[in-house]
């Protein structure tokens, strides 16, 4: 029920042509939308990055680099094809680190940083985009056993 509540505040925000975040740009009908994969998402935040860097970063470029923040705020929310990587590492963990990077981005953004430490800033975020977009490509397997299943396991054994 609050889920739905929250997506209709985020819906007539965006119809308003309001921001529900200070300072950044309205999110168009379509960005409301959650791709229906990670790999989906992934894509077309990269694609924001690009085009991004291709205006050089004005204005333009700034509003693709809002753009991709939102989508990275709403990876979680993707469909995943599995939960672990084939090379040992969550997909959530990546997905967060990817959001973690996007947030940088946009406070530097918002903080007027130097312009190369903001073009450094979002090719590590693009970087790290295609860099899970190639990991999954390349399997998954499931969740290693939970630590505490397995303390409790050798617990057992030592009674």
């Amino acid at each position: 029920m609050v889920r739905r509540l929250l997506w209709g505040i985020a819906a007539v925000a965006a119809i308003a042509g309001c921001d529900a975040r200070d300072g950044g740009p309205a999110r168009e009908e379509t960005d409301l939308l959650v791709p229906p994969t990670l790999e989906d998402a992934l894509l077309r935040m990269e694609a924001m990055l690009d085009t991004a860097r291709a205006a050089g970063l004005d204005a333009g470029g700034v509003e693709r680099l809002y753009r991709a923040e939102q989508i990275s705020d709403r990876l979680l929310e993707t469909e995943t094809p599995f939960a672990w990587l084939a090379d040992d590492y969550s997909v959530e963990a990546r997905v967060r680190q990817i959001q973690s990077i996007a947030d940088r981005v946009i406070a530097r953004v918002r903080g007027n940083a130097r312009r190369e430490d903001l073009d450094a800033d979002v090719a590590v975020l693009e970087a790290r985009v295609v860099e899970l977009r190639d990991a999954l490509r390349g399997g998954g397997r499931e969740a290693p056993v939970p630590v505490a299943r397995l303390l409790a396991a050798l617990d057992s054994t030592r009674r």
